[in-house]
């Protein structure tokens, strides 16, 4: 090998976008009926969780209930009520 393929090959080692990763090949089982049916209950909870979170942030400005906690929205409580 010349010094300067030595040169070369020592670079690539050095920089880490060259680099090669082995990544063993993982056999992964597709779910059971029953675990589909628990995923999709589960993803309907974390649905209907996401709407009345929304639901309840949206009456909290609606109604200004936040009035007394104005730091809540990071303004002196005389702006609260712009």
């Amino acid at each position: 090998m010349s010094p300067l393929e030595s040169a070369d090959s020592t670079l690539d080692q050095d920089n880490p976008a060259n680099a090669t990763i082995d990544v063993p090949a993982v056999e992964v089982p597709e779910l059971t009926e029953d675990e589909q049916r628990d995923r999709l209950h589960l993803e309907r909870k974390v649905e209907r969780a996401f709407f009345e979170a929304g639901k309840a942030l949206a009456e909290l400005r609606d109604r200004r209930l936040y009035r007394e906690q104005c730091d809540f929205v990071r303004r002196p409580k005389k702006q609260c009520d712009r």
